[in-house]
């Protein structure tokens, strides 16, 4: 018992003072491990006539966090007494549940309480042999002596659930002390406290080879050296993050100044729409001025004059009104009205010189309503009409569609075939950052 005792805090102090400060054990990893100890009765007889006997035991440690593990023991052990003069030995066979909680992390040590219980085979000198059970409650200390190893004690007490353990039956249930002390081997690597750190080649020279004198100070500046080493090789792990980051970003402001560029256009050609219209408006009155001016002193009527305008500049003019009315519909986030009043003119006017454009601002209000496949699909309409000035529009928002969509291949399709058909287009270079964008996420 005392060689026990003292061969415990020997290894204790050398643990806590040498390379046990260094590691850390896993937070989920199994052990397994064995143990030698004591144990002493206490029963209907007191404690002084109890002598201390062996025991020891094999078991595997699951380690489900830094603060809770569960020990699975199976043993051997033996009780000795002496009672009304007589020797009284009990062997016992036990399988035990241990529940572990650590309180607290000093340096190397973690001490812990425990509790469980546990079954046991247990025969009393010469006796038949015998079931019973045990309840568990006690503290300990684990700690870690190599990245492979970690020493165990625990000390504790077993209440046992029948009172035969000393041969007399009567008065308490038998229980008696148990002190256990232990090596775990971890199944797992153990995570060392500190990381490994870079290592740093040096050429040395006989003129800057540091003196005997000065090793100490030299080691101690190689220290800082590698420390100041492994923070710039984080410090640049950060940077490459925070770069990617802004490569995300620059590809979001892109795709954004595109867009703007493609509203711009849409303002542009609405401009010149609106002023060519008010142009014609005001020859058609002054037109009509002079009609009726000439058709009064001719003695004819007005309408008469009218009637005479051709049918088809008529139609027209009714089929610009009503896509100019789209477009306001369209620059007023009116999407679905827009998209209605397309899809008639469209239906109703198959061959009209604005056909194509029907189609596009169908496919741009789809687009405004994010509904991404409608739009491809009003898009790709335009491809019927092999002389529309929008089909390089059409190409640039279908490619753009399709990575809404998150078809990386259909888009690099749509955004080759804009720069292959219309080299020359203000869209390329738009085209030709989306392929890049496009490459960069393949290939990250």
């Amino acid at each position: 018992m005392k060689k026990l005792f003292f061969a415990s805090l020997l290894i204790l102090f050398l643990g806590s003072n040498s390379t046990a400060q260094f590691y850390k054990i896993d937070k989920a990893k199994i052990d397994m491990g064995g143990n030698l100890g004591t144990n002493l009765l206490l029963g209907e007889t007191s404690l002084s006539s109890s002598k201390p006997s062996p025991n020891l035991g094999f078991y595997f440690l699951y380690r489900n966090s830094d603060k809770l593990a569960f020990k699975l023991q199976l043993g051997y052990g033996q009780l000795q007494t002496k009672l009304f003069g007589f020797n009284i030995k009990t062997s016992m066979i036990p399988v035990e549940l241990i529940g572990m909680y650590s309180i607290a992390n000093i340096k190397s040590l973690s001490p812990f309480v425990h509790a469980g219980f546990g079954i046991m085979n247990f025969s009393v000198n010469s006796s038949p042999r015998y079931f019973d059970g045990l309840f568990i409650g006690g503290a300990g200390f684990n700690m870690p002596i190599s990245p492979k190893l970690s020493f165990l004690l625990t000390a504790d007490f077993r209440y046992t659930t029948g009172d035969g353990f000393n041969g007399v039956i009567g008065g308490m249930n038998d229980g008696y002390f148990s002190l256990q002390a232990g090596l775990s081997y971890h199944l797992s690597s153990p995570q060392t406290t500190h990381e490994k750190k870079p290592v740093i080649q040096k050429t040395e020279t006989l003129a800057n080879r540091p003196s005997s004198k000065s090793s100490s100070s030299t080691q101690s500046q190689t220290a800082k050296n590698d420390d100041v080493y492994l923070e710039l090789i984080q410090l640049r792990s950060k940077i490459e993050k925070l770069q990617d980051d802004v490569d995300k970003k620059n590809a979001q402001v892109e795709e954004l100044k595109t867009l703007i560029k493609i509203k711009n256009d849409k303002i542009s050609l609405l401009e010149s729409q609106v002023a060519g219209v008010s142009d014609r408006t005001g020859s058609s009155q002054a037109s009509q001025g002079t009609s009726q001016y000439g058709a009064q002193r001719s003695g004819r009527s007005t309408a008469n004059v009218q009637g005479a305008l051709p049918e088809a500049t008529q139609r027209t003019s009714v089929v610009k009104q009503r896509y100019d009315n789209a477009l306001k519909n369209f620059n007023a986030h009116n999407y679905r009205a827009a998209i209605m009043e397309l899809t008639e003119l469209s239906n109703e006017n198959p061959t009209h010189k604005l056909a194509s454009n029907f189609y596009y601002w169908i496919g741009e209000s789809y687009y405004g309503l994010k509904n991404y496949t409608a739009a491809i699909e009003a898009f790709q309409s335009i491809a019927k009409y092999s002389d529309s000035p929008k089909s390089d529009d059409a190409l640039l928002m279908t490619g753009i569609c399709h990575l809404k969509l998150g078809d990386n291949s259909k888009a690099n399709e749509k955004f080759s075939e804009l720069l292959q058909k219309y080299p020359n287009s203000e869209y390329a270079n738009k085209a030709r950052n989306y392929l890049k964008i496009i490459k960069t996420q393949l290939t990250s």
